[in-house]
């Protein structure tokens, strides 16, 4: 996860906090961390399997739900995935890259739910 990241995923949890209320993104989180962890899962079994157009759904799934808590360098990884398996590029490297990078967001996210519990 680049250094950037960390520190847009706070403000965008903060600014969640601020409108939607601290429970709510406190579960909010739970519910990332959760379903973006069995979405990795599909995305590796998926591409073991070669079937690269669920690949391609799963990681435009990711890249909403990414968006949606900050974890912008995660959206865009699963852009990039999303569009490699369309054009059957460089997939397998980009998802190495984006578990590294969703389990550095996830442990972001819980990070800043302790702190704020």
């Amino acid at each position: 996860m680049a250094s950037g990241d960390a520190a847009e995923i706070k403000s965008m949890l903060d600014l969640l906090s601020d409108q939607l209320g601290k429970e709510s993104v406190l579960e909010l989180v739970d519910i990332y961390v959760d379903n973006s962890a069995k979405q990795l899962v599909k995305l590796q079994g998926f591409f073991a399997a070669n079937d690269l157009k669920s690949v391609n759904g799963e990681a435009h799934s990711l890249k909403s739900s990414s968006a949606n808590m900050g974890a912008q360098g995660i959206a865009e990884l699963s852009l990039k995935l999303e569009k490699a398996t369309a054009l059957d590029e460089t997939a397998k490297s980009l998802l190495q890259t984006l578990a590294q990078d969703l389990t550095a967001a996830q442990e972001c996210m819980l990070k800043w739910k302790i702190a704020n519990a």
